[in-house]
């Protein structure tokens, strides 16, 4: 087992997701003061070199975790942004005070969380003038530093995605048929483990103060479907994307510097995985299922969930 795969870059990948500034000129001077003022005062402009239609990323909303959480208000907001973001639409929402800003990002949080595949063009905003502009950066093409600027491209999007859904749609394929549902779990995650390695420490980059940056895509989905590799969140978002291709519904949950999963069997109760420290090189099978459908007293044993995670609603393998 892998119980030493808890690293301390976890928070990064939260401000890069969230809170990433970047240097584009935002509009709009006059600031709503309510939700509902936000969701009537936005302004949506598409970009013509933005042509990219990834709308087909959307799943059933049955799937979608994080939105089953929200207020209907709220839940009206996640499915407008949704669309215009699967269109990479630039968005513009005026915001008043910085509670107002904390709240329309913690939407485009959310919409991430259900979503792995947009965590690739993350949504990043500028706050001039009182203004959010979403709007889309290649940050997992290089490294988390975030000195280092890399432009948007579509192009390379959609190669790095068209590359995602093919691995995707392969392991899903070569799914035994008559599988029950712990055994559709118990399958995929022995696929992100199998094509997974942990970490590689020769693909850093150090700056000119000797800080160690990792590669980006060891955060992200794409880590472990294109290039073999990542950590603990990118466990997570590859499992959750597999497990939704499959029609399987799966959250991420956030803990101290770690990131996995829950998953829901038939009876609608709900339990605990933990792909990366089910990673396991020394074993016969490349996996174990030791951190494999756990109660929520059991996951608590070596792991700390946030305070406002999912919580696992089984307290037994019936």
């Amino acid at each position: 087992m892998k119980k030493g795969k808890i690293f301390t870059a976890f928070a990064l990948l939260l401000v890069l997701a969230v809170t990433v500034s970047c240097s584009k000129k935002a509009i709009e001077d006059n600031a709503p003061t309510t939700v509902e003022e936000i969701e009537s005062t936005t302004e949506i402009t598409t970009v013509p070199n933005y042509s990219l239609d990834l709308s087909y990323l959307k799943l059933d909303q049955s799937l979608e975790a994080e939105r089953s959480r929200l207020s209907e208000e709220d839940q009206k907001l996640y499915d407008e942004w949704l669309e215009k973001i699967l269109q990479l639409e630039l968005i513009f929402i005026p915001v008043k005070s910085d509670e107002e800003e904390e709240h329309v990002l913690k939407l485009l949080n959310i919409i991430q969380c259900d979503y792995p595949e947009i965590r690739l063009f993350v949504p990043v905003k500028d706050a001039d003038d009182n203004t959010l502009m979403v709007y889309y950066d290649n940050l997992w093409t290089g490294y988390e530093d975030l000195s280092i600027e890399v432009d948007f491209s579509p192009k390379i999007l959609k190669n790095e995605i068209d590359l995602i859904e093919r691995k995707c749609n392969e392991i899903i394929s070569e799914m035994p048929e008559a599988t029950d549902t712990p055994g559709k779990y118990k399958y995929l995650l022995e696929n992100t483990c199998n094509m997974t390695q942990y970490f590689d420490k020769s693909e850093t980059y150090i700056d000119e103060d000797g800080l160690e940056h990792w590669k980006s895509y060891y955060y992200h989905v794409n880590g472990p479907f294109v290039y073999g590799k990542g950590l603990c969140t990118a466990y997570a978002y590859a499992y959750q994307l597999l497990c939704q291709r499959a029609g399987l519904w799966c959250a991420c949950v956030y803990g101290f510097n770690h990131c996995w999963n829950l998953v829901k069997l038939d009876n609608g109760l709900t339990y605990h995985v933990d792909p990366t420290w089910c990673d396991d090189e020394w074993s016969y099978d490349g996996y174990n299922t030791d951190y494999f459908l756990l109660t929520q007293e059991e996951i608590e044993e070596d792991h700390q969930p946030s305070e406002d995670s999912w919580v696992a609603t089984g307290t037994t393998l019936q």
